[in-house]
């Protein structure tokens, strides 16, 4: 079956950001609620073991993602790992929540990120929790190659 690419209204730049906040709050709820996190980290905390990395760069975070739950994972991390939220409509009320409450593990860049165009200062193992859908197989592939250069 040929892949469809249908556009989500939160991705539109003219989309209010209190529906943007709605919907990705909401998303954060379902990940949070149905413990998808928890099988996520325990992944990533692998790879992160293996490459001896405690820095994440999240993309396109939304309203945090599941990173307050996904940091029970690295508790026990030494160094701590240490996770910066971007996104290219940052909603900061959200991003700053999260940094309140992840004991000091989490910042977050008030700036826009696109993320197929990282700024170089943002280093760290990069991760999309859960929005590489919303990208066409051209940007997907700038994304993924944005990351290895």
């Amino acid at each position: 079956m040929r892949r469809l690419h249908l556009f989500e209204i939160t991705d539109k730049k003219w989309c209010p950001q209190s529906v943007r906040g709605t919907v990705t709050d909401y998303m954060q709820f379902g990940v949070t609620r149905w413990e998808s996190d928890i099988a996520v980290a325990s992944v990533l905390r692998q790879v992160l073991d293996r490459l001896g990395v405690h820095q994440v760069v999240d993309l396109c975070s939304g309203s945090g993602g599941p990173w307050l739950g996904m940091l029970k994972a690295f508790e026990d991390t030494s160094p701590p790992v240490r996770v910066c939220l971007t996104d290219k409509y940052p909603n900061i009320p959200a991003l700053k929540y999260v940094c309140d409450h992840s004991q000091g593990r989490v910042g977050f860049s008030s700036e826009p990120v696109d993320a197929a165009h990282v700024p170089e200062t943002l280093v760290g193992f990069r991760t999309v929790c859960p929005a590489f859908h919303h990208f066409r197989p051209p940007e997907a592939r700038a994304i993924l190659q944005d990351a290895v250069n």
